[in-house]
């Protein structure tokens, strides 16, 4: 059973950089930066 242990932590893992990701967008934090301009 070691996929379910990868499986849980990818999951927390997905889950929190959705929350982080969402949160920083509402406070304004988030720099809505895009490939085109960071490559030049």
């Amino acid at each position: 059973m070691d996929f379910a242990k990868y499986l849980s932590v990818a999951l927390l893992t997905s889950l929190d950089t959705v929350c982080g990701g969402l949160r920083a967008g509402l406070d304004g934090e988030f720099d809505n930066v895009s490939i085109e301009q960071e490559g030049g």
